[in-house]
Parts: structure tokens; C-alpha cells; sequence
């Protein structure tokens, strides 16, 4: 996974993992990772069809009744708005401005040398995948969960989640914590659920320095 992040003035060992924990199905986290898109009509059959997905799952606890309790908000806030509604909200939240994008690594690294090779070995990892990008970056929260989905190193998948993925998401979280609407417990619930699946046990992982640490602890 270090060939992924390719960032190593900017890694420390930090975090560990265990092996063996349960995870979704491919199946249900590309459900899910469609959740976290631009709404199109539809989008509510989505999330059901994550809820079963997830259901049907061998993951089990506190962070699936989470995740799917978030779901069922998120598909009654569907059904309370219209479609070109739904498009207005997420572009309020995600795409207007930078703050709460769902291009995570924007919120460790920024708009930073670091980050570029950062997305370059992530284009790498999901070609290997065959993961479509082309229409967005490769740090893109649906995209990276569909990543995940399909990663067979257990320890890829703990690194990407542990480095990249949750750390975004709990700086998005922190500027989204009173936002109206479904999208906060959808994100939250998601740390919840990812932590479940990928747990912390005995192998080193890196994690990512801002640039900013990585230029005071070179001088």
C-alpha cells in the first residue's frame, strides 16, 4: 500500500490492523457507494437496494444498525423532495465549495505536490481494479468504496480506509455536523461502519502528514 499512497516524506507509522474481521459483499458496497453520488431519479431504490444488500451481509452490530437506519432517513428525505431538489443539496454540500468535498484527500493534503502523487498511485490501484473513474478524481468518496469493495489485501484495504478514507470523512463530517438533511448520519454512519469492517490490530500503517508538518519536520 505505500506504492499506492507513493507519498513517503509525508507517511509515519501510526496505525495497526488485525485480520479476519467480516466485511460487506462487492455487491453491497457498490450499492452504498452510489448513495454518496450526484442524485438521479432513482436514488431512493438505491439506498433499498443497499439496505438489503447490507442486511444480507455477515456484519452485524451497532455500525450496520447505524448505517441502515441512515439509509432509511436517506430514502424518506428522497421521497420528500423532488429530484432537481435532491441535485441542489448535494451541490450546496459537495460540489459549491471545497470544504466538504467528498474528494477526501483534499482535506489532508490539499491542493499540494503530495496530494498529485497521491492520486496518481490511486488511478493506478483502481485501473488494476477496473474501477471506472474517468468522470471524476480517484479520491472520490464512491469511487474509493468500490475500490475497497474489490482490494485482496486485507492490509490494502485497512491503509486506504485508515489513511485516506476515514480521516477524510471526519473532517467533512466536522463541517457538515448542522447540516440539515440526510447526508451527515449517511457520512457518519459510514466512519461507523468502515471501522467495523476494518478494524486496528497488529500491522503498521501509515498515515498523512499535512504538507505543512511535512516541510516543519524537514527543517
Amino acid at each position: 500500500m505505500s506504492e499506492l499512497v507513493g507519498l513517503d516524506n509525508a507517511l509515519a507509522p501510526v496505525t495497526v490492523f488485525e485480520e479476519g474481521a467480516p466485511s460487506l459483499a462487492v455487491a453491497a458496497w457498490d450499492a452504498l457507494s452510489h448513495c454518496y453520488e450526484y442524485p438521479t431519479a432513482g436514488l431512493g431504490e438505491t439506498a433499498l437496494g443497499a439496505i438489503s444488500e447490507i442486511e444480507r451481509s455477515p456484519v452485524s452490530g451497532a455500525a450496520v444498525s447505524g448505517m441502515v437506519a441512515a439509509l432509511r432517513g436517506f430514502v424518506a428525505w428522497t421521497e420528500s423532495v423532488t429530484t432537481q431538489e435532491a441535485e441542489e443539496r448535494y451541490t450546496q454540500l459537495f460540489d459549491m465549495k471545497p470544504v466538504a468535498t467528498l474528494n477526501v484527500s483534499h482535506h489532508l493534503l490539499g491542493d499540494s505536490y503530495q496530494r498529485g502523487m497521491l492520486l496518481a498511485g490511486l488511478a493506478g490501484e483502481l485501473k488494476d481494479a477496473e474501477v471506472d473513474f474517468v468522470e471524476e478524481l480517484p479520491d472520490y468518496l464512491p469511487v474509493l468504496l468500490r475500490l475497497l469493495a474489490r482490494q485482496r489485501s486485507v492490509y490494502d484495504r485497512r491503509v486506504l480506509t485508515h489513511t485516506i478514507v476515514m480521516p477524510g470523512l471526519v473532517e467533512v463530517g466536522k463541517r457538515l455536523a448542522s447540516s440539515p438533511g440526510p447526508y451527515p448520519a449517511l457520512l457518519g454512519s459510514l466512519v461507523e461502519l468502515l471501522s467495523v469492517c476494518n478494524p486496528v490490530g497488529d500491522e503498521p500503517a501509515p498515515v498523512l502528514h499535512r504538507p505543512e508538518e511535512v516541510s516543519q519536520c524537514s527543517t
